[in-house]
């Protein structure tokens, strides 16, 4: 490959030099006056002039140059096309190995190259769906059954590798517009283009040409990253912003001014003023009427031409579309803005119930689809909603040809914990996807100050959930692990201590007896701790053992009183055996000072006429369960009452999906 010329031909049009820098090249355009000639071994053979591309942003032009693959290539050749959703390029060029072609639309960049396939295996022609007779385009009504409809799987069998199953993107008929440069085919401008668009996982991406005569021509490739093509700064276009100079058109049915942003791209144009729909054939001819006014029942809340800084992009709003479903005769709408930014790509932003998301095209092939729900971009997303999605109201400039009807089933997939929703609208001649992310209120007032903003009423399809359950756990865990360090590091540097063990008894048995006896004294060392006083009657039997105290302070004469008991009963009832009560009773005094200490202790019960001992056993700063658990309670407070919430909030937000309660 080389850029310099190979041999320099004469334009039989007006005369220039028109070089020749490959070898592969049967068709050449004339840079001075646009004349399209078909190249023979020493002359060239004069097939038309074409009009100039349309400025559209790009990282290419006729000599860029990179790699791809470990191998050097060349841009040769740009060709711009129309398939019904706006302008777009495709760039031929020469590689080592042959010619490859890069499509660039929206911002999105795809490498194909022709690949050789089985004839036998091949998917024929007659697998399309009808033509329209009066518009040339595919009839939807014949898109099933026997015949092709996206999402249809579509087998593919490359000579060299296994066969393998692709899912039908698009179906679809489009225009050459025009051409410029180099090419190793012949192209006709103005020619009507057939195709089946193609994807699979991993971002691979194929289309089956059925243009020319015979067997569909098979291109196989990949979806890439500018980055992943090493572009030579110095070949590339200057990358300064589009710059579009906004002109107005007066709307053939009411006669009103309309302002267009796109000028280059406007296919349809919804009139502000009327109502009305225009459309063009192609980007040169005028608007003219397709759908008489009617009453604009649902305008824009953000006027058309706003332009607004919205998460890092300059956007100019151009559009607007009122759409909704019916459901048991209940219409439940929203409202999709359509935004341009400075280098030509699309976002919209989407209005629903006041809960806003800002959402960005995406390829088929980016997403994989999980029983119910789909994975995209390492993320797992549930199915929300899917229904029959018709439009409303048509008011702006659009890229694609939309009118009032228009009908798609449409399917919502969403992961609230990352804001996050994917969208597939399919047809029978068609599948796309977007990926959105939730706008807060008050970043939508910030972007747009000026705009009359709907309340937000409910819960958003992704919208956050504002109670952060997995923080909240983990806070938790980190406070019930640091209060059990705490009990422990308690039970270790104060463990409880011995102050006093005594024997008393025996206690006369009959009834109303009492015996009252004095402890020997003794010493509580730690001031302000308790005391737990715990009696323990062995030898008790179908019996009880009720003991009342007084703790006497020897040097200040305080007494504090106390009471415990202890009980036992057994036998035998309908042949089992049977127990209750306790020979051990113990009673807990709180914060008993330092000091010297005796107890006076009285005993009474009943033990079957044998009179009962019993062991007094005295200790000071006991642990008690009570406090953890009650500690315990107070941390499971904040997290029960945040899982309250956060279940009402997701209860509130699945209430509108086709899967009401069932978040996880």
């Amino acid at each position: 490959m080389t850029a310099t010329p190979l041999l320099v031909l004469r334009c039989r049009n007006c005369g220039a030099d028109v070089p020749i820098t490959s070898p592969a090249t049967i068709l050449v355009s004339c840079e001075h006056c646009g004349t399209l000639s078909r190249r023979d071994d020493v002359d060239l053979e004069t097939i038309g002039e074409v009009a100039m591309p349309a400025r559209l942003a790009s990282h290419f032009t006729i000599g860029t140059e990179g790699r791809l693959d470990g191998r050097s290539f060349v841009v040769r050749g740009q060709i711009q096309l129309d398939h019904g959703a706006g302008l777009w390029n495709e760039w031929a060029a020469e590689t080592d190995e042959g010619w490859v072609w890069i499509a660039e639309a929206q911002g999105k960049i795809q490498i194909y190259r022709e690949v050789e396939v089985d004839p036998a295996r091949l998917p024929q022609r007659d697998l399309l769906p009808d033509l329209d007779p009066d518009t040339g385009a595919f009839d939807p009504g014949t898109a099933k059954g026997a015949r092709w409809s996206a999402g249809d799987l579509v087998e593919i069998a490359v000579r060299g590798a296994r066969a393998g199953l692709w899912t039908i993107a698009e179906i679809g008929r489009g225009s050459v517009v025009t051409c410029r440069g180099e090419f190793p085919i012949e192209i006709k401008v103005g020619q009507r283009t057939t195709y089946v668009d193609l994807v699979r996982g991993g971002g691979e991406v194929a289309t089956l040409d059925f243009t020319r005569p015979g067997h569909a021509e098979v291109l196989v490739g990949r979806v890439v990253q500018v980055d992943d093509l090493f572009l030579d700064p110095s070949t590339r276009p200057e990358h300064t912003p589009e710059r579009v100079i906004a002109r107005d058109v007066r709307c053939p049915e009411c006669g009103g001014e309309i302002t267009l942003h796109d000028p280059e791209r406007a296919i349809t144009l919804g009139c502000q003023h009327c109502g009305a729909s225009l459309a063009r054939e192609n980007h040169v001819q005028t608007f003219a009427a397709v759908e008489a006014s009617r009453r604009v029942r649902s305008g824009p809340r953000i006027p058309l031409g706003t332009r607004a800084r919205l998460r890092g992009d300059d956007v100019t709003v151009i559009g607007y579309l009122h759409r909704g479903v019916y459901d048991g005769g209940t219409l439940y709408p929203w409202s999709e803005y359509l935004l341009r930014a400075p280098d030509g790509s699309y976002r919209w932003l989407v209005e629903s119930d006041g809960h806003w998301t800002y959402v960005e095209p995406t390829q088929a092939s980016s997403f994989e689809r999980l029983g119910g729900g789909l994975r995209f971009g390492g993320r797992k997303f549930k199915h929300f909603t899917e229904s029959d999605a018709e439009v409303l109201t048509v008011l702006g400039e659009f890229y694609w040809n939309v009118r009032r009807g228009d009908s798609v089933t449409a399917a919502d997939f969403v992961d609230p914990k990352a804001g996050a929703m994917v969208s597939v609208e399919s047809s029978p001649l068609g599948v796309t996807s977007s990926f959105g992310r939730y706008v807060p209120r008050r970043e939508m007032e910030e972007a747009f100050p000026d705009a009359s903003l709907p309340a937000a009423q409910g819960v958003g399809a992704a919208q956050p959930n504002p109670t952060d359950l997995g923080a909240i756990w983990r806070t938790f865990a980190i406070l019930f692990m640091g209060l059990l360090a705490s009990c422990v590091a308690v039970r270790v540097h104060h463990a409880s201590e011995v102050v006093m063990v005594g024997d008393f008894g025996p206690t006369p048995a009959q009834a109303g007896a009492e015996i009252v006896q004095f402890s020997d004294p003794f010493t509580v060392r730690r001031g302000g701790a308790n005391l737990k006083i715990s009696v323990k009657a062995r030898t008790i039997d179908q019996g009880y053992l009720d003991v009342t105290g007084a703790l006497v302070d020897e040097d200040s004469g305080q007494v504090t009183t106390f009471a415990t008991a202890a009980q036992y009963y057994h036998g035998v009832s309908g042949g089992e055996s049977w127990s209750e009560g306790d020979r051990d009773g113990s009673t807990m005094l709180g914060r008993v000072p330092a000091g010297r200490f005796r107890m006076r202790l009285s005993a009474r019960g009943y033990d079957r006429g044998v009179n009962t001992a019993y062991e007094v056993v005295v200790k000071s700063q006991v642990p008690r369960a009570l406090w953890f658990f009650l500690a315990l309670l107070l941390l499971f407070v904040g997290p029960i009452v945040a899982s309250i919430r956060a279940m009402a909030f997701e209860g509130s937000r699945w209430s509108k999906s086709d899967h009401p309660w069932s978040s996880e």
